[in-house]
């Protein structure tokens, strides 16, 4: 298989408020792609953008969701790219003015001549921010350990099996340790739910050789399905 990481996936911004007297209607700002669900307007932004709350609008506070980009995953027994930060609140205050959204994008995977995985960008809303997840670290050639962020990066095998990537509180976790260096598979991407998992040894010595999962994401119905957010990269082994 290849042994170049995966790159790390795009943020999002959901805003979301009463609707008001109906389950349809006029939406009380513009922005994104707006729906309906269960008497509320639902504004998605899967890339940057405005959110505009006109004058007069009746609208003083809305519900968030924030995530940052994920950060990229490292090569060759690398570690997975730790999830972007997620972010949830409710009774957010908003005025008659136009918000600037900033969606980050993933972070690229180890390749050759990009060793480590990079981190992902920062996603921006009003006063939210959710940091960008940390990149994976790559086996070969050797790399700095996993990176910090919303969610840090996963170890790798080879040299530095401990070396993870803190995570950002209330944002997301750590990512996993490695297997045993050499040739241990790589330790998974924090999640904003739980950590990375550990990877395994080398069969040769006994171990599995797995790699360790991705940490779990954040489960929310925001936008009226049930959807995980923030969950982190599994880490590289060429054994499973």
């Amino acid at each position: 298989g290849s042994l170049e990481g995966g790159n790390g996936g795009s943020g999002t911004v959901i805003v979301r408020y009463l609707i008001g007297q109906t389950q349809t209607g006029t939406a009380k700002a513009s922005g994104g792609n707006i729906s309906y669900h269960n008497g509320k307007t639902v504004h998605t932004f899967t890339g940057s953008g405005t959110f505009q709350v006109p004058a007069p609008s009746g609208l003083s506070s809305v519900d968030y969701l924030v995530v940052a980009g994920g950060g990229g995953g490292g090569r060759d027994n690398g570690g997975g790219g730790g999830a972007g930060g997620v972010r949830y609140g409710t009774g957010l205050p908003v005025s008659a003015t136009t918000y600037t959204i900033t969606v980050g994008g993933g972070g690229h995977g180890g390749i050759q001549n990009v060793i480590q995985g990079r981190s992902g960008s920062d996603t921006t809303f009003s006063s939210i921010t959710s940091s960008g997840g940390g990149g994976g670290a790559s086996g070969t050639p050797v790399a700095p350990g996993g990176q910090p962020g919303g969610s840090g990066g996963g170890a790798e095998g080879e040299v530095n099996p401990t070396s993870v990537g803190s995570g950002t509180s209330g944002q997301g976790n750590p990512g996993g340790n490695a297997g045993a260096a050499p040739q241990g598979a790589g330790g998974g991407g924090g999640g904003k739910t739980s950590a990375g998992g550990h990877g395994g040894a080398h069969p040769d010595v006994g171990g599995p050789g797995l790699a360790g999962e991705g940490g779990q994401g954040y489960q929310s119905s925001v936008t009226g399905t049930s959807r995980y957010y923030g969950a982190g990269g599994a880490g590289g082994s060429p054994w499973n």
